[in-house]
């Protein structure tokens, strides 16, 4: 009997450990250092337009931080104003391929589709009502 104790014990444990870290293993989004260094790679920047377009991605990160209240039409509508200053510092040729990054982007950043691309879509994408 107290080895069933235990081993109920020793479950409900691991159970509580499991859950709490399912709970902490969102991904975090990428840093400001993180997306240029990835632009900069993609779009062959120059030294000027990473230095600007660093500022630009810190400078947002801190609204993004401070917006946590905003509504999703204001974030959309920062994101799509930081799109428009870092367009504004690139070749035509590095405005295309920043278009194409864009587009491959889902609406929380990340890539399109996968887990929380689908979020509350049935089969085939097809919404659940």
């Amino acid at each position: 009997m107290k080895r069933l104790a235990t081993l109920a014990l020793a479950a409900l444990l691991g159970l509580g450990c499991v859950s709490a870290q399912k709970k902490g293993d969102r991904p975090q989004p990428p840093t400001a250092e993180e997306q240029v260094a990835e632009l900069k790679t993609q779009l062959s920047l120059t030294d000027e337009q990473t230095e600007k377009i660093t500022t630009l991605f810190t400078e947002n990160e801190a609204k993004m931080k401070d917006a946590r209240e905003k509504t999703r039409e204001e974030m959309r509508a920062e994101r799509e104003e930081l799109d428009k200053q870092v367009q504004a510092l690139l070749t035509e040729d590095q405005q295309k391929t920043y278009q194409e990054l864009q587009s491959k982007r889902g609406p929380k950043g990340g890539p399109k589709g996968g887990p929380q691309g689908n979020r509350g879509k049935g089969p085939k994408g097809k919404s659940e009502k």
